[in-house]
């Protein structure tokens, strides 16, 4: 008996469940507490449950277990057919550099460097020549980051970036420089949408000026931050595909949240103006 079509061997898909009741009746469980009552031969629904739950091999399935199998892939309830995997990138020929300033930037140079050729630095350090920039601040450098998201964009290279602001970790959005929203352009939404744009550039330059004293990231927090960082570094090494699509994220370890605000590129020239 062949898979069902799309599938090397059937599996429920993700949170399915077919059981058996203590009366003996069978109930297929969907997601948001639907139940259906599956009937037929006990001994087929027994071998289809075994198949689904990978003790016996579909090429086994018999007439009626094979059925009932169809019947399940008819409503949607199995697994669609598995994509292609894209293996994370290896070491050569794959260069991102990491300019660390805080627990961040730790996490995220630790998790790339068994898949790129890693060389970490210090805010401030000379950009070199990579495939991706990763640049973890502990606080906001408005004017580094201004000429940075300019020379990447002028290279055409990638760049991420993390800080912290109020408690909360900021991370992007992934630039990929006419793709996606670089600094400049979620700099000059950002002042469009505040209230006192005015203070707002002001607070940044008084960072720029006299950094406040930084809150280190807790190991957790830093964990979560870095690692979506490294998610997205690997998954554009790999493929191109960067799992944040275009958002910023703003992380919030006292509310255990990640929310995500879309940020799209501006026509040229206009996040000048908001400088």
């Amino acid at each position: 008996m062949p898979a069902p079509a799309g599938h090397a061997e059937p599996r429920l898909r993700p949170g399915c469940h077919l059981f058996r009741r203590a009366d003996g009746g069978w109930r297929l469980y969907g997601p948001e507490d639907r139940f259906a009552r599956i009937t037929g031969p006990e001994a087929a629904l027994a071998e289809a449950a075994a198949i689904l739950g990978g003790q016996r091999p579909v090429s086994e399935a018999g007439f009626d277990a094979a059925e009932l199998l169809a019947a399940l892939a008819d409503r949607g309830a199995l697994a669609p057919a598995p994509k292609p995997q894209h293996p994370a990138p290896g070491p050569a020929g794959r260069r991102v550099q990491v300019l660390i300033a805080d627990a961040v930037g730790e996490v995220v140079a630790g998790l790339l460097s068994p898949h790129a050729e890693v060389t970490c630095g210090r805010p401030g350090d000379p950009l070199l020549e990579s495939d991706v920039l990763v640049w973890c601040s502990a606080q906001l450098p408005d004017e580094a980051w201004q000429g940075a998201d300019a020379a990447c964009a002028a290279a055409g290279r990638p760049w991420h970036r993390t800080y912290a602001e109020g408690g909360r970790y900021i991370a992007g959005p992934f630039s990929v420089p006419g793709r996606t929203a670089g600094y400049l352009d979620a700099r000059a939404r950002r002042l469009a949408a505040a209230a006192a744009p005015d203070d707002l550039r002001e607070l940044w330059a008084a960072l720029d000026r006299e950094p406040g004293p930084p809150t280190p990231p807790s190991q957790a927090a830093a964990a979560i931050v870095g690692g979506v960082v490294a998610a997205d570094v690997l998954g554009f090494l790999a493929d191109g595909t960067v799992a944040s699509a275009g958002d910023q994220l703003v992380v919030d370890p006292a509310l255990a949240s990640v929310a995500h605000h879309p940020v799209l590129p501006l026509p040229a020239g206009v996040g000048a103006v908001n400088r």
